[in-house]
């Protein structure tokens, strides 16, 4: 096999894998559906073509960014509500 570190070959998370990963780290799992199904659309490739090696790091890198954490509830509630 070919790869990576190690010599490891990428393997894609599944979708739980990921949402989970991004809830552990207390991110917006709905960002986190959203962001897993661009990559896996895009066979693991990101918006400049780059085969991901390692989602894990990537997801850090690129999306764990303040707007992307979780709301309060009552941030959800408020735009919910008319």
């Amino acid at each position: 096999k070919k790869g990576g570190a190690g010599g490891k070959q990428f393997e894609p998370p599944t979708l739980d894998e990921f949402v989970t990963f991004w809830k552990e780290h207390g991110f917006d799992s709905e960002k986190a559906k959203n962001v897993f199904h661009g990559y896996n659309d895009n066979n693991w490739h990101d918006s400049h073509g780059t085969k991901i090696q390692n989602w894990k790091s990537k997801v850090r890198f690129v999306w764990f960014k303040p707007e992307n954490k979780k709301q309060s509830l009552q941030a959800n509630y408020q735009t919910l509500t008319p």
